[in-house]
């Protein structure tokens, strides 16, 4: 059984500006930029660790991340936003920085952005797009997702490896848990949501769909839901067997529009990062 746990790196509006401007002062005291090392495995055991607003705010751990999502990251857009040679989503990168005092979350974003600007002599351009998206609605039948229980204390990380197994044969969620996990079998998945917001609903979504999707429903508040699919993927992405159950089961609708989107766009980058 292959189980994911889904993290909300960020959700942005698709018509807003791009976070591109970039103060050159902002930089890290020391950092280390290296290829991550073919031996020390493949795509699994990617990380970014540490940071302003973390337990370690001093120093910045990133293991085995493709160039596309450091870019990503850094940038703060989503991954429909970037457009980029086919290698920048290939090659894989190793970055400890050490963070200057009182940082912010902010600055260090900023401070990320001038390191792959001068480290990987990135150059980027912006470019306004109609883009292809999903507006989310509730559907005919109404909500089927229900509110979470706010008055219920959220637990601390979820011991994943000792979760019991339900009648259905998939793992259940201890009532205090608060997290967006799946699991994939070869019979089927399943998706459970325990006390998460529309915008971490909508962002996980939008990972496995074709295009970005627009919150329309007004929805406020956290949500718990459980949902069954079979998965059934087209060449373009798009999961068929999830946006139907999504409707049938959350009661949550996917309509096909287009809306203008500014693009980040990679013109040039080094493939190999200048010294540190």
């Amino acid at each position: 059984m292959q189980i994911r746990v889904f993290f909300c790196l960020c959700l942005i509006p698709m018509c807003g500006a791009l976070a591109l401007t970039s103060d050159d002062s902002l930089t890290f005291e020391v950092a280390s930029v290296k290829p991550h090392p073919p031996s020390a495995g493949g795509p699994a055991g990617s990380s970014f660790k540490g940071g302003p607003g973390t337990d370690d705010p001093g120093r910045i751990t990133v293991i085995n991340r493709m160039l596309s999502t450091l870019i990503i990251e850094a940038y703060g857009i989503r991954a429909m936003q970037l457009e980029r040679p086919e290698w920048v989503a290939e090659s894989r990168y190793d970055i400890v920085a050490n963070v200057p005092p009182g940082a912010t979350p902010a600055q260090a974003k900023a401070m990320m952005r001038n390191l792959l600007e001068q480290r990987f002599d990135l150059k980027i351009r912006r470019e306004m797009k109609d883009l292809a998206v999903y507006e989310m609605v509730i559907g005919k039948d109404g909500l089927k997702m229900k509110p979470s229980d706010e008055t219920r204390p959220a637990s601390g990380p979820v011991a994943f490896d000792k979760l019991k197994t339900g009648g259905d044969g998939f793992p259940e969620l201890p009532p205090s848990a608060q997290t967006i996990l799946e699991y994939f079998t070869p019979e089927g998945a399943k998706v459970m949501c325990q006390r998460e917001s529309m915008s971490k609903i909508v962002s996980w979504l939008s990972e496995r769909a074709d295009r970005p999707i627009i919150n329309k429903t007004g929805l406020q508040g956290t949500y718990d839901f459980s949902m069954t699919w079979n998965p059934d993927q087209n060449d373009a992405g798009q999961d068929y067997g999830l946006l139907a159950a999504t409707e049938k089961q959350l009661g949550l609708k996917l309509e096909p529009e287009k809306t203008p989107v500014e693009m980040l766009i990679v013109v040039s980058a080094l493939r190999v990062p200048k010294e540190n």
